[in-house]
């Protein structure tokens, strides 16, 4: 049988995640918000091909509009505000 730990937390995982986003913008040397917008875009572009490529294409579709709606209904009527890049 095997022994792995089980997969963390959905906060856990949150926590995980914003981190890594943290380093990727960092990384990125951001100068605008466009360049943000861009490099966060990618970032979910590769996010989605990935997830298409393991749980297949219908799956990551389904994931990603779901995602978008959430994304709609919380934020579509505010206007864009620079991310905080921490250096």
């Amino acid at each position: 049988m095997d022994k792995r730990p089980a997969m963390v937390t959905q906060a856990e995982a949150e926590v995980l995640a914003r981190a890594a986003i943290q380093k990727y913008l960092n990384d990125c040397n951001l100068q605008t918000t466009d360049d943000a917008g861009n490099a966060l875009m990618k970032l979910v572009s590769v996010a989605g091909v990935t997830m298409a490529a393991v749980a297949g294409g219908a799956e990551a579709v389904a994931r990603l509009e779901a995602t978008a709606a959430f994304i709609d209904a919380k934020f579509g009527t505010l206007p864009p505000q620079a991310p905080k890049v921490v250096q």
